[in-house]
């Protein structure tokens, strides 16, 4: 009898060990896959944000400033050079989606692609200098192509920020729907040199 009781408690012993290290393994996935699912939102973020940010201060100067529409490929580009390069936001979130993929395929192979969004725009216009198009018709299909990519890339984001948690998917949610500012820097910035031009214009010394 004592002899069964010894194997049965190794038995237990034994399957009580693998049970444990099974959830310590799970527990271990769940915290990288959480990491990995946070790095790739952080960087999908900051491109959207990027995004976002050019559209709006090329609209916020054309108002101010009253510029002429064809200039705006220009104007876009030395934004391009200025804000940080979206080069290295699109590799570390493709890194992070490869990372997620060994625990979770089919959520990284639904949002392997979004990353892709500003570069298919980068290769319209490299197209369309290719093939002779003029600089209004690259830019209207830019424009057109980024109106059904930004949302297709905010669902991306949404996705993340649901598999994240809760209270992330809320802070995700008010920064997508958050209305656009200029930093005050910048805005006194744009109004002061708005201000020097129209004294230069109207011949009157330009205020200290």
């Amino acid at each position: 009898m004592t002899a069964w009781l010894s194997v049965i408690a190794s038995l237990v012993s034994l399957i009580v060990g693998w049970f444990l290290n099974e959830i310590a393994k799970k527990s271990q996935m769940s915290r990288e896959r959480r990491a990995h699912i946070g790095c790739a939102l952080s960087n999908l973020l900051e491109l959207h944000h990027q995004m976002r940010a050019i559209e709006n201060i090329i609209e916020y100067f054309y108002k101010q400033f009253s510029l002429p529409t064809d200039s705006q490929p220009l104007f876009r580009a030395v934004l391009e050079q200025i804000l940080p390069q979206e080069d290295g936001f699109i590799t570390r979130y493709e890194a992070a989606i490869e990372q997620l993929s060994e625990s979770d395929p089919v959520t990284a192979f639904e949002l392997r692609t979004k990353g892709q969004i500003s570069i298919l725009q980068k290769k319209i216009r490299t197209l369309g200098a290719a093939h002779g198009a003029s600089v209004t018709d690259t830019t209207t299909v830019e424009n057109l192509l980024r109106g059904k990519l930004l949302p297709a890339l905010e669902k991306g984001i949404m996705a993340l920020a649901d598999l994240y948690g809760g209270e992330t998917k809320s802070r995700v949610e008010k920064i997508l729907s958050a209305p656009f500012e200029l930093p005050e820097e910048m805005n006194d910035f744009i109004q002061n040199i708005k201000e020097q031009l129209t004294e230069q214009n109207s011949g009157l010394p330009p205020a200290l």
